[in-house]
């Protein structure tokens, strides 16, 4: 049902494209810390990871990064939104597809990649209208809060399905297979 070849391509996409944000997210913490009031600051670098992120907090965030470290966020949004959102849909969706089968739960990793660009566009909206977006930064961390629902929601669905399926259960055979040992049946 599940193409072992695509999954794995797909999560090793999603493993590259994951060290690559990591470098760039380095590269903006180098303009965030060198601002002077760095420690009244809450997020010290990208706050796309944290969880219901505040517009006023993230905001402040923004303004210690200066132009520069902006533009480099700008990409970091680009990466996320074009490269990061497919690997992880196309990587996530054949894991559950794997471990679960074809079910609805396979909606969760669309989910997730849904509201990551959304959440994406909103910041790359945000830092092109610098400095009169805070009302896109208050959007952009709800759009952050369903997001890391659908997130919750796939990590339970592939650890229970795990569970599920390696337990000491028959596992279910194919259609083909069925057919065959039916046959085998009757001509004995």
């Amino acid at each position: 049902m599940c193409n072992k070849k695509t999954m794995y391509i797909g999560m090793g996409a999603f493993l590259l494209v994951f060290l690559v944000l990591n470098f760039i997210e380095r590269k903006i913490t180098k303009y965030t810390y060198a601002y002077e009031n760095i420690s009244e600051i809450k997020y010290k670098s990208v706050y796309n990871g944290h969880y219901n992120y505040k517009g006023k907090e993230s905001y402040e965030t923004l303004t210690a990064m200066g132009a520069e470290g902006r533009k480099i966020y700008l990409f970091y949004n680009l990466v996320l939104i074009f490269i990061y959102s497919p690997a992880l849909f196309v990587g996530v969706t054949n894991l559950i597809t794997d471990i679960c089968g074809l079910t609805k739960t396979n909606i969760m990793p669309f989910g997730i990649s849904v509201f990551q660009i959304l959440e994406s566009i909103a910041l790359v909206f945000t830092l092109l209208g610098y400095p009169n977006t805070l009302g896109l930064l208050f959007i952009a961390g709800k759009l952050a809060v369903i997001k890391y629902f659908f997130i919750f929601l796939a990590i339970f669905v592939v650890i229970f399905g795990a569970i599920d399926r390696y337990q000491n259960k028959p596992k279910p055979e194919p259609e083909a297979k069925e057919e065959e040992k039916k046959e085998e049946k009757k001509s004995n």
